[in-house]
């Protein structure tokens, strides 16, 4: 009888052991699902912003081409003014073009996205490179 009472005792701890083994091992499943699903939505959000960032630079980049092929057409009447205009010349437009050819439009890339990407380490989130 002694025998009895304790095999089933220890048939109650394997038992235990069994379901504690199980419980935990469903909970790292889970809390490693969970931060798989949390990683994906904030590797999304990077993948917008970055978006919205190469929008912004389309519209810079547009603009610094317009303004470039803007001035190649005032320095084309520049010099037509001074090389086939006979004298005087049109003081006015001379003045204009001389003052709007000065101005210098640099382009800067949006880089927040890609600093912030940097910084907190986020490239590691993005998984098709």
């Amino acid at each position: 009888m002694n025998t009895s009472s304790s095999q089933k005792n220890l048939l109650g701890y394997a038992l235990e052991f069994f379901l504690l083994f199980l419980a935990v091992t469903l909970g790292f499943f889970a809390e490693n699902y969970r931060e798989s699903q949390v990683e994906r939505k904030t590797e999304r959000m990077y993948l917008e912003s970055l978006l919205e960032d190469l929008g912004q630079d389309t519209v810079k980049i547009d603009f610094s081409i317009q303004s470039k092929l803007t001035k190649d057409a005032y320095f084309d009447t520049l010099h037509q003014i001074i090389y086939q205009t006979p004298k005087p010349w049109p003081t006015r437009k001379l003045y204009f073009l001389s003052r709007y050819l000065v101005i210098r439009e640099p382009f800067y890339g949006t880089e927040g996205t890609i600093k912030q990407l940097e910084n907190s380490g986020g490239f590691k989130l993005i998984q098709n490179h």
